[in-house]
């Protein structure tokens, strides 16, 4: 999963505004109607991503992490993936989650930050993870 990052919508940017942010972006298949895969060529982090909605974000995120047992880390990043800048759920996990996994966020997003949002997942490596840690501390762990 290099440089695969996970698109979810929630609400009403639905899946024709999800494919407009694909077609923006350059690629990808489909694979839900609220989710879709985006293989950038190169993936920068920015800082980490914090104001009150997303400590909101954040805490129902852990809650979730904390219950399932599959996550390690999280952090909440900005990134540049090519295509300007973006938010992304960035996650440490052993082993990686099956494909269901993104939608069980994208269903917390939702009820969180409501409708017409996105959230970019990026599933870490171990040199993706160091350098994300260079610019931002995880909020689960």
């Amino acid at each position: 999963m290099n440089n695969l990052i996970i698109l979810v919508t929630a609400g009403s940017l639905g899946a024709v505004g999800a494919l407009y942010l694909i077609s923006r972006l350059g690629r990808i298949r489909v694979a839900r109607p609220s989710t879709v895969e985006v293989r950038p060529t190169s993936i920068k982090f920015i800082g980490e991503q914090d104001g009150p909605r997303e400590k909101m974000l954040k805490a129902a995120l852990a809650m979730l992490f904390q219950a399932d047992n599959i996550v390690k880390r999280a952090y909440l990043a900005r990134l540049d993936i090519g295509e300007g800048f973006t938010v992304g759920l960035c996650i440490k996990a052993n082993p990686l989650p099956d494909l269901s996994y993104p939608d069980k966020i994208n269903e917390l997003f939702m009820k969180v930050m409501g409708p017409g949002g996105y959230l970019h997942i990026l599933f870490l490596t171990d040199d993706q993870e160091i350098e994300v840690r260079r610019v931002c501390q995880p909020f689960y762990e």
